[in-house]
């Protein structure tokens, strides 16, 4: 269990590896719960060698915070191009991601901070609060089934560059068999009151993107707002 705790300005807050063919889970450690992630280069990261290592810690009302006053941890370990609450590559969520906060509060040109990021991973992720992230949920070539319910987020200030615009919700199968994970989409409320609310770039002429969605034929939209 890791509850009620601080973790400020480390490249990593909790990392969670497992290169032990031999054990296949991380099921008995209790919750990640009512901690601060605060100007952590990322908050939580997991990361197997194989597909199907279930991870089953519930991962609940933690907060996720960046400011201005976040350290430069390129010095140490090279360029960060974007910075993240959670990310999980090649995990299986056993529990949900839920009643969590991302803040940024880091207005800074070209800094892109990611609320969740899943590669070859899946997860419920539900009940979250976002604000002004650059992308809140981000999923790459889901593992298994993902659901993204219930969450809210909210664009206050445009975070977007001529290169790349906000998209609050991302999807991208890419390659076979992981467009046809299916990926669930329901009753999440998207506000954009950002001033300068298109946000649009020289080479992104979307501007800021609610769902965007790429290479995936299994993705349910239902009763967002």
């Amino acid at each position: 269990t890791v509850e009620d705790c601080i973790f400020q300005n480390a490249y990593c807050g909790l990392g969670f590896s497992n290169l032990n063919s031999s054990v296949s889970t991380f099921n008995n450690f209790g919750n990640i719960s009512n901690n601060h992630f605060y100007n952590c280069g990322t908050g939580i990261y997991t990361g197997f060698i194989y597909l199907d290592y279930e991870f089953d810690f519930p991962i609940t009302g933690n907060t996720f915070q960046i400011d201005s006053k976040i350290s430069n941890f390129g010095t140490c370990y090279g360029p960060m191009a974007t910075y993240y609450g959670i990310y999980g590559r090649q995990t299986n969520f056993g529990s949900a991601i839920s009643q969590n906060k991302f803040v940024n509060e880091n207005y800074a040109d070209n800094f892109y901070y990611t609320g969740i990021f899943l590669i070859y991973s899946n997860a419920d992720i539900s009940e979250n609060t976002f604000s002004d992230m650059w992308q809140s949920v981000g999923i790459e070539q889901p593992y298994s089934e993902c659901s993204i319910e219930n969450n809210n987020i909210e664009v206050i200030n445009s975070q977007g560059s001529q290169y790349s615009a906000p998209k609050q919700i991302y999807i991208d199968g890419i390659f076979s068999p992981n467009l046809y994970s299916p990926v669930l989409i329901y009753n999440n409320t998207i506000v954009n009151s950002s001033p300068d609310p298109f946000g649009a770039g020289v080479f992104d002429v979307n501007g800021n993107i609610a769902v965007y969605v790429s290479n995936s034929r299994n993705v349910d939209e239902k009763s967002n707002n």
